[in-house]
């Protein structure tokens, strides 16, 4: 009897902690993040390369890694560009912390000039969107969680 208890109340912690782990996941996928600036890097005859400075809130007790990713990016719903990086190990702090995360677009200047993109962002700029599509990956220990969806869209005149 003795044991019986004992059973019951190990597979009771262990079951505690696979339901909070399982809880803080969930809030994972949830992430919060808002764009906080863009800076122009390098401009050449053949490309523009852009410096996006994200700001991600991390509302999960746990601290967690962002593994991988990978963004279409669109201004004005025209494409532009993808951001992406394999092995970016980027830590992001728990319990509602904010972690700056920098990611780099290289723009091809064929896809700025020929589909009216240059003069929408003259004629308008701070009405002008940007908006980020694609996936990433978290991980935390040997737990990873792949192709978390993003699709948000920014408007400029919210870093002006």
């Amino acid at each position: 009897m003795k044991r019986l208890f004992i059973l019951l109340g190990v597979g009771g912690i262990a079951f505690g902690l696979y339901s909070y782990y399982i809880k803080q996941l969930e809030i994972l996928t949830k992430l919060t993040y808002k764009l906080r600036g863009v800076s122009l890097e390098n401009a050449n005859l053949d490309s523009v390369s852009i410096s996006l400075k994200l700001e991600v809130k991390n509302n999960s007790d746990i601290s967690i890694t962002i593994a991988n990713y990978y963004f279409d990016v669109f201004l004005n719903d025209i494409f532009v560009g993808v951001i992406q990086n394999a092995k970016v190990n980027q830590n992001l702090k728990g319990l509602g912390g904010l972690s700056m995360f920098n990611p780099k677009l290289r723009i091809k200047n064929r896809a700025l000039f020929g589909s009216g993109l240059i003069s929408g962002l003259t004629s308008n700029f701070k009405n002008s969107t940007l908006t980020l599509k694609g996936i990433y990956g978290l991980k935390k220990g040997l737990i990873k969680i792949k192709d978390l969806p993003i699709d948000e869209t920014f408007k400029m005149k919210d870093f002006m």
